[in-house]
């Protein structure tokens, strides 16, 4: 599962460029709850490496009193991130709940025939997108399991008989769907390859995809991945890499 993907708040912060750009106003189209996920672009991720030790220092000392914990938090904070926050109104389309890998914390995933498994179809994607336009929506954002064609043959049979050869291609119709509708288009699917990412890159204004965490710690026996082949950190950082090399506007992040 690629859980920018998860039901949950999450605060995107994209380059400096698109935080000067505003978003038509208007009620959140999908509220949830759940855990919560922080996506970075590439500038937030470099400045927190470059003030990663400022910040140590500013925390080295935890202050006596809550109000004064606090005040060091919002001091670091605004160091980073300064005052401004943005948004975009979005429509949350969980195009499908299948997923290979089994997270030991996720409650998203599903196998074909459990209880909640569910994959979307095109009548009800195209009603979701009406009706996020109707609520002021500005995005689509496109979400789903890690590769569930290459896990369950069942899925493969759904693609199939909605006419479509791959999860890619299915994206690449709903991606031009929420375009058609006047939606910015924003797909999370996971680990792509070069040729999945450009072929999304023709309907979607940004790609994405959640680091999590850098640790191999967390694959191991035992640990939280381990049955999560698409987990490991190598992979996902070099799809980052190479989202950088094509050119593709992307987000990426760390769970919290």
């Amino acid at each position: 599962m690629n859980h920018a993907a998860l039901p949950g708040s999450r605060a995107r912060h994209r380059s400096r460029a698109s935080q000067q750009t505003p978003t038509t106003p208007g009620p959140p189209c999908a509220p949830t709850t759940g855990p919560i996920s922080v996506s970075m672009s590439g500038w937030v991720v470099s400045t927190l490496l470059r003030r990663s030790m400022t910040t140590r220092r500013s925390l080295a000392s935890p202050p006596a009193t809550a109000s004064q914990s606090n005040g060091a938090a919002a001091s670091v904070r605004d160091a980073l991130f300064g005052r401004v926050v943005t948004y975009s109104p979005k429509v949350f389309l969980p195009l499908t709940n299948l997923c290979r890998n089994h997270c030991d914390y996720c409650s998203f995933r599903r196998s074909p025939g459990y209880p909640g498994e569910w994959t979307m179809t095109p009548a009800e994607i195209e009603e979701q997108l009406v009706r996020a336009r109707e609520l002021g929506c500005a995005e689509a954002l496109f979400c789903l399991g890690d590769k569930p064609e290459k896990a369950f043959s069942a899925y493969r049979r759904t693609l199939a008989s909605l006419g479509q050869a791959s999860t890619v291609e299915y994206l690449h119709w709903a991606g031009a769907m929420a375009l058609s509708h006047g939606l910015l288009p924003h797909t999370n699917a996971g680990l792509l390859t070069d040729a999945d990412m450009t072929r999304l890159r023709e309907v979607n204004v940004s790609l994405g995809l959640m680091l999590e965490c850098s640790s191999p710690r967390l694959c191991e026996p035992g640990m939280p991945h381990h049955r999560a082949p698409d987990k490991r950190p190598d992979r996902r950082l070099a799809m980052i890499d190479a989202a950088g090399r094509l050119r593709i506007p992307f987000t990426t992040g760390i769970l919290v």
